[in-house]
C-alpha cells in the first residue's frame, strides 16, 4: 500500500511540475496545442478532439483553455507567429501574423468559447 500512495505523490507531483511548466512557457504550449489540435484537423474535428481528450485526461483540457484564454487577454507579441507557424497553416486569414495579428487571435477566441463551454459542462457549470 504504501508504494501505491508514493506512486500516487510522484505522479501528482510530475502533473504540478507539468502544470508549472505550462505556465511559465506559454509560447512553447501554445505551439503544442496549435500542432496538436489545429495541425492536421479542421476546427470542427479539433473541437471534436479537445471534447474526446476533455473526457479522458480533464486536467489537459483545462490546461488549454487557461492558456488560451491567457493568451487572448494578453495578445503577446508572440501569439499569433507563433499560432500560425505551429498550426502549419500558413498565413490563411489575410496578412501578416507579425504585423496583423487580430484576425488571428480573433479567429482564436471562437476556437476557445466552444472549448470554454465543453470545459464548464463536464465541471458541472456552464457560462
Amino acid at each position: 500500500m504504501a508504494d501505491d500512495e508514493s506512486l500516487g505523490w510522484r505522479m501528482l507531483r510530475v502533473l504540478e511540475q507539468d502544470r508549472e511548466w505550462r505556465r511559465a512557457h506559454p509560447a512553447e504550449f501554445l505551439a503544442e496545442i496549435a500542432d496538436d489540435l489545429w495541425l492536421s484537423m479542421p476546427d470542427d474535428e479539433a473541437l471534436d478532439d479537445f471534447r474526446l481528450r476533455l473526457a479522458n485526461v480533464p486536467w489537459w483540457a483545462a490546461a488549454v483553455v487557461e492558456c488560451l484564454e491567457h493568451v487572448l487577454a494578453h495578445r503577446p507579441d508572440w501569439a499569433a507567429p507563433t499560432l500560425v507557424r505551429a498550426s502549419g497553416r500558413g498565413p490563411w486569414l489575410g496578412g501578416s501574423p507579425e504585423t496583423e495579428p487580430e484576425p488571428y487571435l480573433d479567429w482564436l477566441a471562437r476556437q476557445v468559447g466552444p472549448m470554454r463551454f465543453a470545459l464548464d459542462q463536464a465541471r458541472g457549470r456552464s457560462r
